[in-house]
């Protein structure tokens, strides 16, 4: 039987006759959320899924683990955890194989193919025993053995126990496992110096899974960060490059609680060295947590996550299932040591009927128009969108989809000027590491001797004339208004080209367009009190500066990396945005990516408005798809 990224029975599952036994009013709106091209736990918490590929024979296979938990104590099913297994050949298309064969009480998983002096697969599974390696001979990771603890698998003393597993082999078949832990003391071997509470992953190395050396601290994250999980390692190559490539460590952060990717460099044949970071940002700029990664043989780094609820935890029993997995999305290397993300062309395969393509909409300021034509909460809208002509310093233009006929409910995807935008976003902005930006200065002045980097970037965006800036720690020398040994930070009226500088302890940075920003607003999106709101900005200036161009038309959302579009009018966005009922994935200038739930509760909130306030709003162009079941 085929299913669809979500089988018959996952749609269907809920909440039958919750609540019939009970001589009361139900609390809870009669609306289906789950979602139907998404994937979610046929009753129960879904967690931690986990990404494999295989080849078998010319046959190629995605596999997804993922873990369904017990809602509540009173749910019978499941009534422990169950690891499901799914496999697809095309992204689109699942089949699903049954329960997966793991060890008991297992929390997190991470699956690697056979290497050159391996036969089997390897799975490497966290949970009540630790850490443990089982081996399967089965191409379709149906069947798994010899589940055992390595006893060379520890965490160095003054840590906590191992977890997040992540394993990966290299050319030469040696295997490398990161884990994620957490440090209680100071006393560590390897690594830069590491404070108590400051999270970590440890790097280990095998050539034949049974003995492992410890190569200590491969990364540590920044003392403002509490705890990580959901750990992945990998490259990124750059567009049409088979040699040229970012590494990328990708952890959820416990606080504030989703995606980061750590984007730097190691040579793994001197596994000794620790991760060197270059920037770390966003992953998601929404609620996605725990990403899991793969790369199949079209190159392509595909990463999924799990979207969490955002409802009350009585509303979340009372349908019977919690937690959703976000489409796979391809990695991009971009310019400055960062990574976007667009969506894969196979998800059009999911495309139903055209709904039609619109060109050439333009609004006034104060202006509206409904567009009823594209109305549903089973949707694909990708649009260009151009704003011109504020008429005030605060102005939004875009999209208010799920809105009910009375605009009580609603959600916004905009482009805007928001008032509480402008320091965050300019502060959202990465920091390169170990590059400089020469000249164009037009202040420098020292800092205190316990600046970073961030401090620097802070006074740029307070100052309306800086673009750009630089950031040296323990300058070697006496240079414009820094004294030797000083920090300096150096701000700058443009933005020149960055240039790796290996004799400094130097970071760089751009202040960028702060003000522009693409905003999703689910605070009107639920009229019950127990679904939770929030608003999120996407910063334009964050995407590289030859991105921000249009680079997609909507007949071709799916662009590759390194395509060149017309340059825009000045504030204009690409927009891809997919809805699923409970589920909304926004993708902006084919780079940024904004998922969140919704939960309206009024059965017409399907509308979709078009909006223009205090600026003159093009929609470029809007083309529109219903999504199709999964059935």
């Amino acid at each position: 039987m085929k299913w669809i990224l979500l089988c018959t029975c996952f749609m269907f599952g809920m909440s039958q006759g919750h609540g019939a036994a009970f001589m009361v009013k139900d609390p809870y709106p009669d609306m289906d959320y789950r979602p139907r091209y998404h994937l979610t736990c046929q009753s129960g918490k879904l967690g931690n899924p986990s990404f494999a590929y295989t080849r078998d024979a010319d046959l190629l296979v995605y596999h997804l683990f993922y873990r369904c938990t017990p809602l509540a104590p009173s749910q019978s099913f499941p009534s422990t955890d169950e690891w499901h297994h799914m496999v697809s050949q095309d992204l689109v298309h699942w089949e699903a194989t049954g329960l997966a064969g793991v060890p008991a009480n297992t929390s997190s998983i991470s699956v690697v193919q056979p290497s050159a002096n391996m036969a089997s697969s390897v799975m490497v599974v966290e949970g009540a025993g630790g850490i443990q390696l089982g081996h399967s001979t089965d191409a379709s990771l149906t069947q798994w053995q010899n589940f055992t603890a390595p006893s060379t698998l520890s965490p160095p003393a003054g840590s906590s126990p191992l977890s997040s597993p992540h394993i990966w082999s290299n050319d030469t078949a040696q295997y490398f496992l990161l884990a994620a832990s957490t440090v209680n003391s100071t006393s560590l071997s390897a690594g830069d110096p590491v404070t108590g509470g400051t999270p970590v992953a440890y790097l280990y190395e095998s050539a034949d899974l049974i003995t492992w050396t410890s190569h200590g601290v491969f990364w540590h994250g920044d003392t403002a960060d509490v705890a990580i999980s959901g750990v992945d390692f990998f490259r990124v190559y750059d567009s049409g490059s088979t040699t040229a490539f970012q590494q990328v460590l990708m952890a959820t952060l416990q606080q504030p609680g989703n995606a980061f990717y750590y984007s730097g460099k190691v040579d793994l044949s001197a596994p000794s060295s620790p991760f060197t970071v270059l920037t770390k940002h966003h992953a998601d700029y929404g609620s996605l947590q725990y990403t899991s990664s793969v790369t199949d043989d079209l190159d392509r780094r595909l990463v999924i996550g799990l979207l969490p609820e955002t409802r009350s935890a009585a509303w979340q029993a009372h349908d019977g299932y919690s937690g959703i997995i976000s489409l796979p999305r391809v990695a991009l290397s971009l310019p400055q040591y960062q990574i976007g993300f667009k969506m894969p062309a196979d998800i059009s395969n999911l495309y139903g009927k055209s709904l039609g393509t619109l060109t050439g909409i333009t609004l006034n300021p104060a202006e509206t128009e409904l567009m009823p034509l594209l109305s549903g909460n089973q949707l694909s809208i990708s649009a260009t969108l151009s704003v011109t002509a504020p008429v005030s310093d605060i102005f939004s233009a875009g999209f208010r989809i799920l809105a009910s006929t009375n605009m009580s409910e609603y959600t916004t995807v905009a482009l805007s000027n928001n008032p509480d935008a402008p320091a965050g976003s300019c502060n959202e902005i990465p920091i390169t590491k170990g590059f400089d930006r020469s000249g164009q200065d037009y202040r420098s002045f020292a800092m205190a001797s316990t600046a970073v980097p961030s401090d620097c970037r802070a006074a740029c965006c307070n100052e309306t004339k800086c673009k750009s800036w630089v950031f040296v720690f323990g300058l070697p020398f006496t240079f414009q208004s820094c004294s030797t040994g000083s920090n300096c930070c150096f701000l700058k009226s443009g933005v020149p080209p960055l240039k790796p500088n290996k004799a400094l302890n130097i970071s760089a940075g751009e202040a960028g367009e702060p003000n522009t920003v693409l905003s999703v607003s689910t605070l009107k999106s639920s009229l019950s009190p127990e679904a939770t709101g929030q608003e999120t900005h996407v910063p334009i200036s964050s995407v590289p500066p030859d991105l921000r161009s249009s680079q997609h038309t909507t007949a071709q959302p799916f662009r590759r990396h390194g395509e060149q579009g017309t340059p825009p009018a000045s504030n204009q966005v690409d927009i891809a945005m997919f809805i699923d009922r409970s589920v909304l994935e926004v993708f902006v200038q084919g780079t940024l990516v904004i998922t969140e739930r919704v939960y309206p509760t009024l059965a017409d909130s399907i509308g979709v408005q078009l909006f223009a306030t205090n600026c003159t709003a093009t929609f470029v162009s809007i083309e529109a798809f219903d999504m199709q079941d999964a059935s």
